[in-house]
């Protein structure tokens, strides 16, 4: 498998290498700063350059770059950009580790051969993070652009939609696929950024993974008595299909759905990255929205014994860590049958039979194989 040249990260905040969370926000005026890293999945976040002055649409060394990269893709076999949005208490240099991750991850274990690049908006470093999590009283969107994580991302918004238009106009152009994969809070940023979109200007993506996702379980809603409802709808509404991947063993989102549930929607309170999807338990989930439970993988039992996973590393996240799931993931991202994705099953306590577990499989013993 040819391997890509360059590594991308876009960005939305005002001053990407920043720590301080006063110093940590949204640019002004929608725009975005564009870097590059010579090589494949670069993880130092220092070799990272901005091609140009921060603006609103990508500057054409930008686009040059990521053509050529494309373009072997394309030659991959898997003609595919993979755009990953990652979640909450993560700080430039921690983006760039996680696409690194994700992109290394199914190219070796899952023989993908899409390119990977990441989304980064203004999140704080994690103890700032739990400390300016959102404003109150809850609303959605956020009244504010800045000053919560909740904040920024709404006030990231005109950014994300500049990164919709720049992926149009690749598609546009080439024969590639468009995808998303969001971690975490991540999940919030695509929520409000593809709520901002309009009919008349619907984005063509192919998939979208929601991976431990820190937004409400009745985000994906299509109807009930309940306010609030179905905040989620418009990323389905404007993609091919999208995967919910959750697990009951995350050890993060109960956190979020207690003690921060002052910001969470108080018709769905729970998270939809912990059980899955509140629409399961009424058949209105959208046709093209499917589940997936992970909780026979993704919990600390498994994982600790996986020897991929780096030490220390939360169930929360250990999903970009696990070749069987990355194996489900570049199978849905390449548009696999979601009932033929291997190690899946169907979940009998879904109503809506849109549901599928997944099944645990014990690796080979090195040194045992034949």
């Amino acid at each position: 498998m040819a391997l890509f040249n360059n590594s991308y990260i876009i960005t939305a905040r005002v001053s990407p290498t920043s720590t301080y969370y006063a110093n940590i926000a949204p640019l002004p005026n929608n725009e975005l700063w564009f870097y590059t890293a010579q090589g494949q999945y670069v993880p130092e976040a220092t070799n990272y350059t901005p091609v140009s002055p921060a603006s609103q649409s990508p500057p054409q060394a930008f686009l040059d770059l990521l053509t050529v990269d494309l373009d072997t893709a394309v030659a991959n076999g898997s003609p595919q950009l993979t755009v990953i949005i990652h979640g909450l208490g993560t700080l430039f240099a921690d983006a760039v580790t996680e696409m690194t991750a994700l992109g290394n991850g199914l190219q070796q274990y899952a023989s993908y051969g899409g390119l990977v690049i990441s989304f980064d908006w203004p999140s704080y470093g994690e103890l700032d993070s739990s400390i300016y999590y959102s404003s109150s009283p809850y609303s959605f969107p956020p009244t504010k652009t800045s000053g919560t994580v909740r904040d920024n991302i709404n006030g990231t918004v005109g950014a994300f939609r500049n990164l919709i238009t720049m992926l149009q106009q690749i598609q546009h152009s080439l024969p590639v696929q468009i995808n998303f994969v969001c971690h975490s809070e991540g999940n919030y940023m695509m929520m409000l950024g593809m709520a901002a979109e309009t009919s008349s200007r619907q984005p063509v993506l192919n998939q979208a993974l929601l991976v431990a996702a820190d937004i409400n379980n009745g985000a994906l809603q299509q109807s009930g008595s309940l306010a609030d409802t179905g905040q989620g709808l418009p990323i389905s509404n404007l993609l091919k299909r999208l995967t919910i991947y959750y697990s009951k063993n995350d050890d993060v989102l109960p956190y979020s759905q207690s003690l921060l549930k002052e910001y969470h929607n108080p018709s769905y309170p729970n998270r939809m990255g912990l059980g899955g999807p509140y629409s399961y338990n009424t058949g209105a989930l959208p046709a093209n929205t499917w589940g997936v439970d992970c909780s026979e993988v993704i919990s600390d039992v498994v994982i600790k014994n996986v020897p991929q996973v780096p030490p220390g590393t939360s169930s929360h996240s250990a999903y970009f860590y696990v070749p069987q799931v990355l194996t489900d993931w570049a199978a849905t991202l390449t548009g696999a049958d979601e009932g033929k994705v291997a190690n899946r099953v169907s979940n009998p306590a879904a109503e809506d039979q849109q549901a599928f577990v997944m099944r645990y499989v014990q690796p080979p013993v090195a040194g045992l194989a034949r």
